[in-house]
């Protein structure tokens, strides 16, 4: 799967790791690894979410970077991270 360089794997990683909200943070982490040369169903399972959020989240990157892919466009608002919830060891 290709992506594009905008930043390094390491920056997306700690960023990951700084996000308050899951949207935010299951974004970054599917292109940390799709840049870590998962598969697209290998990154499906490992965030448990559907195909296309992340077909279009690595669109989006890919096209136009970083602070358009954590731009809030739907009503997840305010559901914040649970330490319990889907930890994705990196």
């Amino acid at each position: 799967m290709f992506i594009q360089n905008h930043h390094s794997p390491e920056f997306l990683r700690e960023m990951s790791k700084s996000r308050k909200y899951i949207y935010s943070r299951d974004r970054i982490r599917a292109v940390y690894l799709a840049m870590k040369n998962h598969s697209l169903n290998q990154i499906i399972k490992l965030l448990d979410r559907s195909r296309g959020f992340v077909k279009k989240w690595i669109k989006t990157y890919n096209e136009q970077g970083l602070s358009e892919l954590l731009e809030k466009k739907n009503s997840l608002k305010n559901k914040t991270v649970r330490s319990s919830e889907r930890r994705v060891h990196f």
